[in-house]
């Protein structure tokens, strides 16, 4: 079960990263609104394909974390008979 709890933690910390990099452009859109942005700013971002994307990944996530919940339940039921043989 180490490996599932791994991965879940994985997918946790890549939908955070993910949150992150969208609150940025974000915050990079707003300031193409005539306001002065650093120099070191990122490239120009497509918003409604950030959004599409991200919609998707989010989609795979909860998948991924459905399964991993399914084959955690599935492990501990199995434990259980074990017990009671």
């Amino acid at each position: 079960m180490n490996r599932l709890q791994n991965a879940q933690k994985q997918l946790a910390e890549s939908l955070a990263a993910l949150e992150s990099a969208v609150e940025q452009a974000q915050n990079s859109a707003a300031h193409a609104d005539g306001s002065v942005a650093p120099a070191h700013s990122a490239p120009a971002i497509d918003i409604d394909q950030l959004s599409q994307d991200l919609t998707a990944i989010e989609a795979d996530l909860e998948t991924a974390m459905k399964m991993i919940a399914d084959l955690t339940t599935a492990g501990l039921s199995s434990g259980n008979n074990k017990d009671s043989l």
